[in-house]
């Protein structure tokens, strides 16, 4: 049946990083479905190693994946961030945007993020592990130099929310899209609705030097569309080091 996986648990309470003890279990056979749920991270990593807090409240987990395709996989980040908006927006009501490539806002402010790492056998994909950590119950006092650029869903809500039920929100959210990925190769083009990125002003770092964009799109592949006067780029999420929305 199509968008259906056959979720499993590891809980693992306090650990350094989920992605660590999923990269682990997936080296020694670990299934598809097999999810690494945490209460806190020690070592929690985001986008190009950066620090990502985790406090207890959140919802902190790796989904090791061993998918069909192998072309493609630089979507996995946007699959994992459309559902995670799509799971909130089913839980809560609120409808939050991807700030792309990997991050989940609401009202302007990050509330999560996803990061996905892949493993190959030679040329052949072996497994790939898609990491989310989104702030449920926390304060964002406790993000430290964070805290003014992010929020959380029980800020939002004024009251805390249930993880189970969140996690199995995005979970089935996550099935359903990792689904229409294998199948087509296809996420983007039904979802550019949800992609705040579109028609805004970026700060974009590459390298040592910052440039200030128009962005104009997200083609089929993943990459940003981006033009500064005259230049129009297409930009892959590898060669982007950060960007932020003006």
């Amino acid at each position: 049946m199509a968008g259906t996986i056959k979720w499993s648990f590891e809980r693992v309470g306090r650990t350094d990083s989920t992605q660590e003890v999923a990269r682990k279990l997936a080296g020694s056979g670990a299934e598809e479905g097999t999810v690494v749920v945490a209460l806190t991270q020690t070592s929690g990593r985001g986008r190009k190693g950066r620090a990502w807090l985790s406090p207890e409240g959140g919802l902190y987990m790796s989904l090791i994946l061993r998918p069909k395709r192998s072309g493609g996989v630089q979507l996995l980040p946007l699959v994992g961030s459309f559902a995670v908006a799509d799971g909130i927006k089913k839980d809560t009501g609120i409808v939050p945007f991807v700030r792309w490539p990997n991050d989940v806002l609401i009202g302007g402010r990050k509330v999560a993020g996803v990061i996905a790492e892949c493993a190959y056998r030679g040329k052949n994909l072996s497994y790939a592990i898609v990491g989310v950590g989104i702030n449920c119950n926390a304060r964002t006092e406790s993000l430290g130099e964070y805290a003014p650029f992010s929020t959380s869903i029980s800020e939002e809500l004024g009251v805390e929310i249930d993880l189970t039920i969140l996690r199995d929100k995005v979970l089935e959210c996550f099935a359903r899209i990792y689904a229409e990925w294998e199948r087509s190769g296809k996420v983007v083009e039904r979802r550019k609705e949800w992609i705040s990125t579109i028609g805004r002003k970026v700060e974009i770092t590459r390298g040592h030097r910052t440039t200030v964009y128009l962005a104009e799109d997200v083609k089929g592949d993943g990459s940003l569309v981006v033009r500064s006067g005259k230049d129009r780029l297409a930009l892959r999420v590898e060669e982007v080091e950060r960007l932020r929305e003006i």
